[in-house]
Formats: C-alpha cells, sequence, structure tokens
C-alpha cells in the first residue's frame, strides 16, 4: 500500500507460502505439502482474533486469513469509519484476545476511548499489534501505561506481522488465555 513497486500481483499460493505461514500458524512444523493437512494444523488453544482495519488493508486482510487457518475465532467490526467504542464493545462481547490495528490513526482514539471509560473490562485482551504503519513513541507509551499486561506489537512493515502473531500466539498459549473456538463473528448494523 506504500512501499514501491506499485500494483505487483500476488499469486495465492505466494500469499499463502510466504505471508499467511504455509498452513503452520505457530511455525513450528513446517508448511503443508497437502491441502488435506491444513485441518491437523488447527491450534489446540487458538485465540480470539479482533482486526480493525477494513479487509482491503493487508494488515487485515492477511491476518484474517491467518487465523482462520489456525482455527482462530475471527472478530470484524462493522463496516464504515473506525468506531473505537464498537471495538471495545466487541472486545468484551467475544472476549478478544488481540487486536490488530494500523498506526496511530486507529491505536490513539482506541486507547484514548479505553481511558476514559473505566468500566471497559479488557482482561482477555493479551496483544495489540499495528501493522502497517509504526506507532509514535507516545503511542507506545501510553499503551504500556494503560494496558501494562498487554504485549504490545508494531513491526511497522506487513512482512513482520505474521511473526508478531507467532509471538503473541506462542505466549497465550504458554500462559493458558487462549480458549478453543472456530467461528467468524461479523457483527451486523441495525
Amino acid at each position: 500500500t506504500t512501499g514501491l513497486p506499485k500494483g505487483v500481483m500476488w499469486r495465492h499460493e505466494d500469499v499463502f507460502f510466504a505471508a499467511l505461514g504455509g498452513g503452520d500458524p505457530l511455525l513450528d512444523k513446517g508448511p503443508i505439502t497437502d491441502p488435506d493437512q491444513i485441518g491437523s494444523r488447527v491450534q489446540e488453544n487458538p485465540m480470539t482474533q479482533l482486526y480493525a482495519p477494513p479487509l482491503m488493508h493487508v494488515s487485515a486482510s492477511w491476518g484474517v486469513f491467518n487465523g482462520l487457518f489456525g482455527g482462530s475465532t475471527v472478530v470484524l467490526a462493522s463496516p464504515g469509519a473506525f468506531d473505537p467504542a464498537e471495538i471495545w464493545a466487541l472486545v468484551q462481547e467475544h472476549r478478544v484476545n488481540m487486536i490488530t490495528v494500523v498506526g496511530d490513526a486507529m491505536m490513539r482514539p482506541l486507547l484514548d476511548h479505553y481511558a476514559d471509560h473505566e468500566e471497559i473490562d479488557a482482561s482477555s485482551l493479551f496483544a495489540l499489534a499495528s501493522g502497517g504503519a509504526l506507532l509514535a513513541p507516545a503511542t507506545k507509551q501510553q499503551a504500556a501505561a494503560l494496558l501494562p499486561n498487554v504485549i504490545h506489537r508494531a513491526p511497522g512493515k506487513l512482512r513482520y506481522l505474521p511473526i508478531a502473531i507467532l509471538l503473541v500466539a506462542l505466549t497465550a498459549m504458554v500462559v493458558g488465555v487462549a480458549r478453543p473456538h472456530a467461528v467468524v463473528s461479523v457483527p451486523r448494523e441495525e
């Protein structure tokens, strides 16, 4: 979206193996060699992941596919403008473990809303990730101050997002905050 060259075509197979782990969501078994193997690669304790960017942004679309291939619950916000109140409502309703945003434009309003609403239950949240854009030092400091028990990852470059997701997933499994789910929840506007 921001780098060069523009308009580069990715074959589906290349995206699957290069960006989505090749059917190995924790990057610990190696890529699959047969499509029938994908079911055996579902994580024992997958996370519930919320992707705040629109699906046209690779930070959301590739993250969603990576989550689904690993058996995670994927939560999506309603279409339209970014609404921090809705994101926090979804975190509470679905017991979200990880939120992915794109840079300060999403993270700062999300953190500001959290700071202004003490009643928000974010106890299920294990990680905040930003893909596609770096976070300012002040934003990282605000995240650490407001959510000190949450991992904050801001790889900035899309090629690092699967690594951040891997770190979060491994840590979630170790401390036991991930719960098995395999349902996609897409909130609808009423």
